[in-house]
């Protein structure tokens, strides 16, 4: 329970307010996009700040987090006799090899499997994701090493330790975990994605609280332990948090020094010491042994490394500046009313054209076939949402009230907003699939009216404009992080498109047009 978490001033925790002033600054002059953060000291939680919408009650999508949780289910299983590290792989999966497949598939272990080493390529992810059944196509594709020759940074080897896990344990990682690991720490029942199988996906796809993500993290750092009582063995953490394997081996971290100290069983060294809990645009878990502190954040920054410059550059040297239960003073006092008012980028309005919300308003526009979705490219990947295209928009405008309607993949949805005011929060429906929005509307220009649509448990954010010219409407996409920016991400992961990973990113981000067409305005 969260009562379990006991609460301090930054100044209490040895901490100065100036120091956190100093972070939101230089977030804002940075651009970095942080969306939670709490610093945690000697067990209690010294600073918890949201950026509005986000909030201590919305779980995040975590991204590759996640894969340092599949590891610690890993370890349970250890622990239980359920499996051991030097277990092969295909002892689990006995008949389904080909006869063609690459015999080092023969020489994988779980061990292999935690630390990168297995020999499978970042670059296979891609081909994965259009498969059916993921275990086999893993089982029989190509290598690029030996097992256990090298480090090669992949979300393939993770995914495999969640189906060794359902095999060995008969359970699925959130069911497993429940026991062991969620209920102990005061964690609800989470939601994990999973591949087309059903099997939670290892190596990202967790939801969790930042405050959950704080738990998860500080049990690490207290080396098994959560209120006075033993959650994982010591002897598993000291594996899980020690180097395993070299990771200088892998060509894509050469810029990255924060990724070249050594990886652990899916735990990342950094600097001074430090080690992370690491996901994608910044969902970070992040423990300072020396500190005796434990630093979270969730973000949507393109480069992810930017969000670890920013904390070194402010708060973490911070950290022991002045004696421990200090008094507060007016920098804290300030600090308090910055916290109160933190909130993400969002479109104002201004005044459209005389006479447009008449013109629009009751009429439906229908679109050429297309592929668009007014969904971020990742959700709408990562959410299984089909990418059938647009039909069809409508507006229905009363005053500054506008109820909004489309159809996209078969799906339709609608929802009520007020335009150039505040906020709505509603679900999206695709299918099986519930996304929880949050929904904003200006007039973006005399002649264009925005929208802003936030899925709120991940870091991702669509801008949709509408420009009207007669009877015509012209949708023009955008998201953040930017597309092609993610892109670029996906590429300077894979070795050999690194060199050339802005330029492919460009071309690609190309192929998506931000203009989807124009459709032709008809009456219903």
């Amino acid at each position: 329970m969260d009562d379990y978490i006991v609460r301090c001033t930054p100044e209490e925790a040895g901490i100065t307010s100036a120091s956190v002033l100093n972070l939101l600054d230089m977030a804002q002059e940075r651009d970095i996009r942080l969306h939670s953060l709490i610093v945690m000291r000697h067990g209690k939680t010294a600073l918890e700040l949201y950026w509005h919408p986000y909030s201590a009650d919305e779980p995040q999508h975590l991204y590759s987090f996640s894969k340092s949780v599949t590891a610690t289910a890993v370890g349970f299983a250890v622990e239980e006799g359920l499996l051991s590290l030097d277990d092969r792989l295909v002892s689990f999966f006995p008949r389904m090899m080909q006869d063609d497949c690459d015999d080092r598939i023969y020489s994988v272990t779980v061990e292999h499997l935690l630390t990168m080493s297995a020999g499978i390529e970042l670059a296979n992810e891609v081909t994965m994701l259009q498969q059916f059944n993921w275990v086999r196509w893993f089982l029989n594709t190509p290598f690029g090493s030996f097992p256990g020759e090298k480090f090669a940074y992949n979300s393939l080897d993770t995914y495999m330790l969640s189906a060794i896990l359902r095999k060995a344990t008969g359970e699925g990682l959130v069911d497993y975990l429940m026991p062991r690991l969620f209920e102990p720490l005061g964690i609800e029942r989470p939601v994990w994605l999973t591949c087309p199988m059903g099997i939670e996906c290892g190596g990202w796809g967790l939801h969790l609280r930042p405050r959950d993500m704080a738990k998860f993290t500080q049990l690490y750092l207290d080396r098994g332990m959560w209120n006075g009582k033993r959650i994982i063995s010591e002897e598993w953490v000291e594996r899980a948090l020690g180097v395993r394997i070299d990771t200088t081996s892998d060509p894509k971290f050469f810029d990255r020094p924060d990724s070249r100290s050594g990886y652990g069983y899916c735990f990342w060294h950094g600097r001074d010491g430090s080690v992370r809990a690491d996901g994608m645009y910044g969902q970070y878990g992040i423990i300072l042994p020396e500190k005796d502190a434990v630093i979270v954040t969730t973000a949507a920054s393109p480069d992810q490394m930017l969000v670890l410059d920013l904390l070194w550059d402010s708060v973490i040297p911070a950290i022991d500046s002045i004696t421990e239960n200090s008094e507060t003073g007016e920098d804290h006092i300030e600090l308090l009313d910055r916290a109160s008012r933190l909130c993400v980028d969002r479109p104002t309005g201004i005044e459209c054209a005389d006479g447009l919300p008449e013109t629009i308003s009751g009429r439906t526009y229908y679109f050429a076939q297309n592929a668009q979705s007014l969904m971020p490219f990742l959700v709408k990947n990562l959410y299984k949402i089909p990418s059938l295209g647009i039909e069809w928009v409508k507006f229905d405008i009363t005053d500054d009230e506008l109820t909004f309607s489309w159809r996209e993949s078969y799906c339709d949805n609608s929802v009520s907003l007020i335009i150039n005011g505040g906020q709505t929060e509603t679900v999206f429906y695709f299918g099986d699939t519930e996304l929880r929005c949050i929904v904003r509307a200006v007039w973006s220009g005399r002649t264009t009216l925005t929208l802003d649509i936030r899925p709120i448990n991940t870091p991702h954010d669509a801008r949709i404009t509408f420009a009207f010219d007669g009877g015509r409407v012209t949708l023009i996409y955008d998201e953040d992080p930017p597309f092609e920016t993610s892109l670029k991400m996906f590429f300077d992961l894979m070795g050999a498109m690194r060199p050339v990973s802005g330029q492919l990113s460009k071309i690609a981000g190309g192929l998506i047009p931000s203009i989807v067409g124009e459709a032709v305005l008809k009456e219903e």
